[in-house]
């Protein structure tokens, strides 16, 4: 196993290929970037996430849209059947969002032919509903304004000023309220975000690992593969002996500094030893391919693990936790045996 490192890059690239391929749901949504992003009239897609000058759509989304872009236009005969989310300068509903809408930017309108079967959220400098909201409307804005065509199934919330045109229509009441909750929330992710970015994170660290202290980390992996018993042992030890120890210091005067800083470095040492147990895993599987090169089995290593752990029920803690175990339980084989003197290496 004891072979040149290759380049840290060789992992990140062949692991992002396996985990874009074998995660499922990174790509679910229909994702587009462009400076015009443009649903046609005789299209439909599942669901768009889309980032761009421009989002029109004219077609049909049987999904949710989210939209990040300088303008977003649901002409007429466009049709969202999910929620729209928008973080745009412009957002105007011409066609028929069959969920709710929600939108930050400097102007919302919702035009004469316009629906929304859900309710209208807005977030802007002005808002204007002159179609249909089934729901309710809730508008932050300097100006709110409910044109003559307008027909609100429910309540209008608002916070600014309202001009309301004679023939306006609401079914509930009209409220001033200063806290609407239209703080501007999180960006909804693409599923599998949070796995592709455990991936590359994984393998940042092991990268390092591997280029800082490569014949540490080697050795970690023999010792892993070649009694894995005993690793696994000395990991579930020291992973109940370690927070015991840090409390049994902590109640001393003179332990606490000592405990108060292992404390601190336990969730690095714990990362390091995650990776290196991935490490270990994948150099064991390559080497039934002849092949011996460290990046190889960081990066199936890794790739696998974060697979494994998305097994339902208790099944992906266990993985991780016996592959936490696993790395720290052969790195401590490796440490006592390199400062007793009296290891294999």
């Amino acid at each position: 196993m004891r072979q040149p490192l290759p380049a840290p890059g060789l992992a990140l690239a062949l692991a992002l290929v396996l985990a874009l391929v074998a995660v499922p749901g990174v790509a679910a949504a229909d994702q587009r970037a462009d400076g015009t992003v443009v649903v046609g009239p005789n299209e439909s897609v599942d669901s768009l996430t889309a980032t761009g000058g421009t989002v029109v759509v004219r077609g049909t989304v049987t999904g949710d849209v989210d939209a990040y872009a300088g303008s977003v236009v649901v002409a007429d005969g466009g049709v969202v059947e999910g929620t729209l989310r928008a973080y745009a300068g412009s957002v105007r509903v011409e066609g028929t969002v069959g969920g709710n809408a929600v939108a930050y930017a400097g102007s919302v309108a919702v035009g004469p032919g316009g629906t929304v079967d859900g309710s209208l959220g807005a977030a802007a400098g002005e808002t204007t509903v002159a179609g249909t909201v089934r729901g309710d409307v809730t508008a932050g804005s300097a100006l709110v304004t409910l044109a003559s065509t307008a027909e609100v199934g429910t309540d209008v919330n608002y916070d600014g000023r309202l001009e309301r045109e004679p023939g306006a229509t609401v079914g509930g009441e009209v409220r001033s309220s200063d806290d609407l909750g239209l703080g501007l929330p999180a960006p909804a992710l693409p599923p599998g975000t949070f796995v592709v970015y455990g991936v590359l994170s994984n393998l940042l660290v092991g990268a390092v690992l591997l280029r800082g202290l490569g014949d540490f980390s080697v050795s970690v992996a023999e010792n892993a593969v070649l009694d894995a018993p005993v690793s696994l042992l000395w990991g579930a030890a020291a992973l109940v002996a370690t927070p015991l120890a840090v409390l049994a210091l902590a109640v001393t005067v003179v332990g606490l500094p000592v405990a108060a800083a292992v404390a601190l470095a336990l969730p690095a040492l714990g990362w390091a030893g995650a990776v290196l147990g991935r490490f270990a895993l994948g150099a064991w599987l390559v080497s039934f391919a002849d092949v011996e090169r460290p990046a190889a089995g960081l990066a199936v290593g890794v790739v696998l693990v974060a697979l494994l752990g998305r097994l339902p029920s208790v099944l992906g803690p266990a993985v991780r936790l016996a592959v936490l175990a696993l790395g720290v339980g052969a790195a401590a084989v490796e440490l006592r045996a390199r400062l007793g003197e009296q290891g294999r290496y």
